[in-house]
């Protein structure tokens, strides 16, 4: 197997995935890890390229497995893969993928659940929704165009393998507002003053807003046509993002049906 050169042109195009500009101008973007690794293989994704240590490759059986399927594999040295990572202790095996994303009026024009992020700034709590949403049967998931990268490697590490089943795609209030008045969906926002989230259809379409951490709806409230508040007979203020946006997910989805939940579909 080829070693990576430290100063080659190839590691200089790898190490520009790292920023958005550089994923969007390749199509591609890195995952790191062989749990990764192995959630692409599952889901069927054309992968482009291996990159790993020695070590990684006599350690994990996974990267020799999918070179012998016929994905082209070359070697880092130690150097180059802490070059690739924003990790203190890089594994030492990255994919490269293809960066795909959807197109707003698809996830849309599904029947059910869909997410929206609303301009969420945080990678971990974005990940951590875009794998709730797919643990819970959402259709797809929006995210706010001023919001976190959806390929942000943190975002996708959280995520562990969402990108590759759940259709992703960015948007902006205008853009949606547009895609809204041509397909009536019930949008439905989280917030401290809004209905019991048990009184919410479970059924037809709808899309859950997740506000930013700090901001909560902002610019995207006008588009909510319901607020949703989760009740907390606790003595906690607040969730963060990724909670409670997990718990409407839950409560709002494939999970959510038939449970028997008070309130029933009384609001659709």
């Amino acid at each position: 197997m080829e070693l990576l050169g430290r100063h080659s042109a190839e590691l200089r195009s790898l190490v520009a995935l790292a920023r958005p500009e550089g994923r969007a101008e390749r199509g591609l973007y890195l995952v790191e890890g062989t749990t990764l690794l192995e959630e692409a293989r599952r889901s069927g994704v054309a992968l482009a390229a291996i990159y790993a240590t020695q070590e990684a490759y006599e350690r994990e059986p996974q990267l020799a497995a999918a070179h012998a399927e016929g994905v082209p594999l070359k070697l880092l040295d130690e150097r180059s893969a802490q070059r690739l990572s924003d990790l203190e202790n890089p594994p030492g095996s990255f994919t490269l993928v293809p960066l795909t994303q959807a197109e707003p009026a698809a996830i849309l024009a599904r029947r059910g659940l869909a997410l929206l992020l609303a301009d969420l700034n945080d990678p971990g709590n974005a990940g951590t929704l875009l794998r709730a949403a797919e643990a819970f049967g959402a259709t797809g998931a929006l995210l706010g165009d001023l919001g976190v990268d959806p390929h942000h490697p943190k975002l996708v590490r959280a995520a562990m393998g969402a990108h590759f089943r759940l259709p992703l795609a960015r948007i902006s209030p205008p853009e949606l507002a547009g895609r809204l008045a041509e397909q009536p969906t019930l949008t439905i926002g989280l917030s401290a003053e809004g209905a019991p989230l048990s009184s919410f259809p479970h059924r037809g379409a709808r899309l859950l807003v997740v506000g930013n951490e700090r901001h909560g709806l902002g610019r995207w409230a006008p588009l909510c046509r319901e607020l949703a508040a989760i009740p907390m007979p606790g003595r906690a203020e607040s969730l963060n993002a990724g909670v409670a946006g997990a718990i409407a997910l839950y409560e709002l989805g494939a999970a959510g049906e038939g449970r028997g939940l008070a309130g029933g579909l009384s609001r659709e």
